[in-house]
């Protein structure tokens, strides 16, 4: 496996951190909860794309259904 080959597909904590806006111990945190699968390489924590991509479609989705219920459960319904 080269190298371009690994960098094409992993992003770096700094990365991830900068994508999603926030510091680099928040990811290194999630990372170690095992909230955000990873993989160490050395000194390097790395985070595959589809994996990332998979965790921010599984949190929409969550989010989404929570604030579904929350309507949902404050609504009135009147004959």
């Amino acid at each position: 496996m080269s190298e371009n080959n690994i960098e094409g597909r992993y992003l770096s904590v700094a990365q991830v951190a900068t994508m999603l806006g926030v510091s680099t111990k928040t990811i290194y945190a999630m990372c170690q909860r095992k909230y955000l699968p990873s993989l160490k390489l050395g000194s390097r924590v790395l985070i595959h794309k589809l994996d990332l991509q998979e965790r921010l479609e599984e949190l929409k989705l969550s989010t989404r259904n929570k604030r579904t219920s929350r309507v949902c459960s404050t609504r009135k319904i009147v004959d």
